[in-house]
């Protein structure tokens, strides 16, 4: 609602912001605002002159590009008195006429030529030096097939300049071109050349099993004073996938590649943004890939590779090596019951199992009882002690202590599945200087690695275990489980494992909600993990439940079992197995209550009312066919009381008794078995109550119903009618005429 003072007038400021018209297809012509005077109920105004209640505005949308071809000269490298001819094409991209104004200002060394140039262009006042500003009309007809001007339809028009007698030789001459980008759905070729961009990258990740994730930076800078918009084109290898969470939300992903626009409000100034792949199971492959490779380039007009002042840094290659290295140990000596002094050998094997060579380093911890010794350990290593910033070479680490990090360069040749190439064996000599057990380790680096689990002689520990997270409550269809997959590394070093999650087949893997690192096939599922070092790390898995009251025999748990996967997807083999596979059952029952009134006594009052004793029969009958513990609960109804001679000795019961306390009974039942339970109630006298009432006692029993599939029939309900008949009131303690109440 806009109060307008007498003969005064309001102005209101509307901002939209256009979506991305390139994209719509049939692409629109123009926008359109319309806007009208309505009444407070929206209805259209009614007044002397309706004829301006309404206006409409309406918005061309245009395309329109410029590039620059040099017919002759060089201005990458002018001499005085040369000549440059510069043929500007300007292109209209839709199926509409348009008129627009191409405009070159005198580039700075230079006086424009009007013989040669394109006879359109007026420069103002006439001159001709550096920094004249020339414009040229340019009248663009419809880019349609069934035009007299094809798709792209296109002019050229010519600018001569003469390079200055002052001008330096050799400096490059820079001439630019541009076009109004009022109404242009596509202002990044109205300019040419555009401006200067580039784009850089950079990677990080660690060991590229299945799953494993690389992240890369996509760096963008602006090579200008003023803020730009900038489209970049991102090609992963194809032996990886887009991953969304983690990179940003500006990229489009189509056919396995990625584009997105970024605006650089800022001048000289670079931008970064990120872009996740997960790795394919690169072990399958035979060859192996060298590298996975990644191509960005910057896009300009109609997708092509963007031209600007440096069209060098306007794409850009990144590789990641891949590789598959392992280290295997054997052993000379006893390290299990050693005496102090014993010499224990270990013969360490470095193998490039395959891949192109590399050059790797091999690393060997002084371990806990034992000191280094140089006499017969290889010559090649280098220690640095645990109090020393530097390496020494192995002749000079000699009793080396617990602690000391010793390291060996190795060089591996080209390798393949079937022709691996190794160095050693390595010696590392230790000496025992004490009789507990010494726990040696070899490693060489995981990164880039697509099977980490052999890079570490003998394999480092990892456990697993596996809990219900949140209450799965009953088990009808479709119940959802959440479990969480723990993963323990008591070691001193991160470590990539992957763990295998096999669900229960009464039930059905959840993506929403689970890890996005787990990857199913045929209802096993994997998921590559790093856990750092003393850390531990969680996987959510949830699945849903299937009709398990359909089945018969139903199960009588739901299971999932997690394992650490090692050498060719078996199960780990590392310092504990015994820890390397878990398993979780949740107990599946089908329990019911029915309950029924016991017959009154004989000798008990015809008409059930105050004094009156209840007991309720309650039957619980387990439907399937195996053993089950459940808990039935019996509160004590309303205007009762709780008649304990009638219950056994199992029930337990707070609040003395009294009307609302709670009482449960264990209840053990073997499969398929039905049991009675009694639970006895003693009507009360209404308070406060003198004529004749009818009134109710309700009676309500309930089963668990954790792990039930059909928990409909875990409660039961009687309602018992009793009637308290007239009696009178207590006297009045005030000595009136009676009745206890004013």
């Amino acid at each position: 609602m806009i109060e307008i003072p007498a003969g005064g007038e309001e102005e209101l400021l509307l901002f939209a912001h256009a979506k991305d018209l390139t994209a719509p297809d049939p692409q629109p012509h123009e926008i359109i605002l319309e806007v009208a005077l309505v009444n407070a109920d929206g209805s259209p105004r009614d007044d002397p002159d309706n004829d301006n209640n309404s206006a409409e505005l309406v918005i061309p949308i245009i395309d329109v590009g410029v590039t620059t071809e040099v017919a002759s000269g060089d201005p990458g490298n002018p001499q005085p008195g040369d000549q440059i001819t510069y043929q500007h094409i300007v292109t209209n991209h839709r199926d509409r006429a348009v008129e627009t104004v191409l405009t070159n200002v005198v580039p700075a060394g230079t006086t424009f030529v009007a013989a040669g140039s394109d006879p359109a262009w007026v420069c103002t006042d006439g001159a001709v030096a550096a920094g004249t500003e020339c414009t040229r009309p340019v009248s663009l007809g419809a880019a349609t097939l069934d035009s007299a001007q094809a798709p792209g339809a296109d002019q050229q028009v010519t600018f001569v300049v003469r390079v200055n007698d002052n001008h330096p030789p050799g400096e490059a001459i820079n001439n630019v071109a541009t076009l109004p980008t009022r109404d242009d759905r596509n202002p990044t070729d109205n300019r040419s050349p555009a401006l200067e961009a580039g784009v850089r990258l950079s990677a990080e990740y660690d060991a590229l099993p299945q799953g494993g994730l690389i992240t890369y930076t996509i760096i963008l800078d602006n090579g200008e004073e003023s803020s730009q918009r900038v489209t970049v084109e991102v090609t992963p290898d194809a032996n990886t996938t887009f991953v969304p969470a983690g990179s940003d939300a500006a990229w489009v992903d189509e056919a396995g590649i990625q584009t997105a626009s970024f605006f650089m409000d800022c001048g000289f100034c670079s931008d970064e943004f990120t872009l996740v792949v997960s790795v394919a199971d690169l072990v399958a492959l035979d060859p192996v890939p060298g590298t996975l490779t990644l191509d960005a380039r910057l896009l300009g007009a109609n997708s092509g590779t963007r031209v600007d002042p440096n069209n060098a840094d306007n794409t850009a290659s990144l590789d990641v090596p891949v590789i598959d290295i392992a280290v295997t140990t054997e052993v000379e000596g006893d390290p299990g019951e050693p005496a102090a002094g014993d010499l224990i050998t270990y013969q360490h094997r470095v193998t490039n199992v395959r891949g192109p060579a590399l050059e790797t380093t091999l690393t060997n911890v002084v371990p806990t009882g034992a000191s280094f010794v140089a006499a017969g350990s290889d010559a090649g290593w280098t220690c640095t002690l645990p109090d020393a910033d530097d390496p020494v070479p192995a002749a000079d680490a000699d009793a080396a202590p617990a602690g000391t990090v010793c390291t060996r360069s190795v060089s591996l040749g080209a390798a393949a599945l079937s022709s691996a190439q190794a160095v050693g064996p390595i010696p590392f000599v230790l000496s025992a200087t004490g009789d507990d057990a010494i726990s040696n380790v070899a490693s060489v680096p995981t990164k880039g690695d697509i099977n980490p689990l052999d890079n570490t002689s003998p394999a480092l520990d990892l456990g697993v275990s596996v809990s219900v997270t949140e209450s799965h409550g009953t088990l009808v269809v479709d119940a959802r489980i959440v479990y969480t997959i723990t993963i323990d590394n008591p070691a001193a070093e991160a470590q990539t494992v992957t763990v295998r999650g096999t669900p229960d087949a009464n039930t059905t893997f959840v993506p929403t909600g689970s890890d996005s690192a787990w990857a199913e096939v045929a209802g096993v599922l994997e998921a590559a993990v790093s856990v750092a070092a003393g850390e531990s790390a969680d996987l959510v898995l949830i699945v849903s439940v299937a009709d398990l009251a359909a089945l018969d025999p139903g199960p009588d748990v739901l299971t999932l079992s997690a394992a650490l996967l090692g050498l060719g997807g078996n199960t780990r083999d590392d310092g504990d197995n015994d820890n390397n596979v878990a398993m979780i059952s949740i107990p599946v029952v089908d329990v019911r209550v029915t309950t029924t009134l016991e017959p009154q006594s004989p000798s008990a009052p015809p008409i059930i009312g105050p004094g009156s004793t209840l007991i309720h029969v309650h039957t619980v009958t387990n439907t399937r066919g195996s053993a089950v513990e459940t808990v039935l609960t019996n509160n004590v109804p309303a205007n009762s009381r709780l008649q304990r001679e009638s219950l056994d000795s199992a029930w337990d019961c707070t609040g003395g008794g009294d009307p609302g306390s709670v009482c449960t009974r264990a209840v053990s039942l073997a499969a398929n078995a039905t049991v009675d339970i009694r639970f006895g109630v003693t009507v009360l006298d209404l308070p406060n109550v003198f004529d004749e009432t009818v009134f109710f006692i309700t009676n309500v029993v309930t089963l668990a119903t954790d792990g039930d599939v059909v928990p409909d029939d875990n409660t039961a309900t009687v309602v018992t009618m009793a009637t308290q008949a007239k009696k009178d009131p207590p006297p009045d303690p005030g000595g009136g005429g009676g009745g206890c109440c004013p």
